[in-house]
């Protein structure tokens, strides 16, 4: 992802639009002499791979999302961020987005910068958590070592983008008939009962709209939390194995 381990790392959040995410694939696709695609997006990543269907339809032939769904444009209306989050509160009863305010802050990067170890749990507290089983403190180290150099300057813009408003203006626009993906193009859905924010029933909720009708959609439910294919790599990459033999010729 732009901005993250060894890509450039750009801090001006409208690098981070739909349309340059997109057009970045693209490149890599033409580099590649990749014709036609199959497009696998986590988290963030089903934001990116939700930009190809709107910005590059012609060149994904499948789209895979796990724990996001995809995101149509006007996911964040073009109002004032703390609307969305009043919104999103009434919807289902507690906060679910109100960390991308923090994330959007100037000087967030210099707080997770002094608390790179144990910001995940309680940022200013510095307070630990015992590893998940499919994390090594190697891998620990790895982590820490790359944001501590990289830093979160780049990584934030994923959230500045969308609270500053940019990215839903860019959303109003698209054309209407770009507002959801092809119908040709099979979907599969992988869901984490254990996550905190990137609740199952929102994606299926999702996939249950009117323009998906007429898709041929495989959803999955994983007994995980949000890094479902660090815990549940077997299963997923078997069950991601049958779709594509479902679906390619």
């Amino acid at each position: 992802m732009l901005g993250y381990g060894g890509t450039d790392r750009p801090t001006d959040p409208s690098l981070y639009l739909s349309s340059g995410i997109s057009s970045d694939f693209v490149d890599i696709l033409d580099m590649e002499k990749v014709g036609l695609a199959v497009a696998i997006g986590h988290d963030w990543g089903a934001r990116a791979i939700s930009a190809l269907a709107q910005y590059h339809p012609e060149r994904i032939a499948a789209y895979a999302f796990f724990v996001l769904p995809y995101i149509a444009p006007g996911f964040i209306p073009a109002v004032d961020f703390k609307e969305t989050l009043a919104a999103t509160k009434k919807l289902l009863g507690f906060e679910l987005f109100g960390y991308w305010l923090f994330f959007s802050e100037e000087d967030a990067n210099d707080i997770i910068q002094k608390h790179v170890s144990t910001f995940k749990a309680a940022l200013l507290e510095d307070y630990t958590s015992p590893l998940a089983s499919y994390i090594t403190e190697d891998d620990k180290e790895v982590f820490r070592k790359t944001f501590a150099q990289n830093g979160f300057a780049a990584p934030t813009c994923w959230y500045k983008v969308m609270t500053t408003l940019q990215q839903p203006k860019e959303d109003e626009k698209l054309p209407k008939e770009r507002t959801y993906p092809p119908s040709s193009a099979p979907i599969f859905f992988a869901g984490a009962r254990k996550d905190a924010i990137c609740l199952p029933e929102n994606g299926y909720r999702t996939f249950a709209e009117e323009g998906f009708k007429d898709h041929k959609i495989t959803t999955h439910e994983y007994d995980a939390d949000h890094w479902l294919y660090l815990s549940h790599a077997d299963e997923i990459n078997a069950d991601l194995g049958t779709w594509l033999k479902s679906i390619v010729p």
